[in-house]
């Protein structure tokens, strides 16, 4: 695939956080990435059903969905 992380990964924050982070490197064939749509993949809008995706969201989210169990 194309896409390919080119800035390092955020230290995220708290202990789990981290061990949640190291889980996922680990094991990444087991791992479920479940994301938020509203104000996380699309900015928050009036109309729910007006809210898009951010164009780089949709080919990053293709490009990580075979290397984990699942994206949701």
């Amino acid at each position: 695939m194309g896409t390919h992380i080119t800035e390092p990964l955020p230290t995220p924050r708290t202990q789990a956080g981290r061990d949640g982070l190291a889980a996922l490197l680990a094991q990444p064939r087991s791992a479920l990435v479940g994301l938020d749509f509203d104000g996380t993949l699309a900015p928050i809008v009036a109309d729910p059903e007006q809210a898009r995706a951010h164009p780089d969201a949709v080919p990053v989210l293709a490009a990580l969905a075979p290397k984990v169990a699942a994206v949701a």
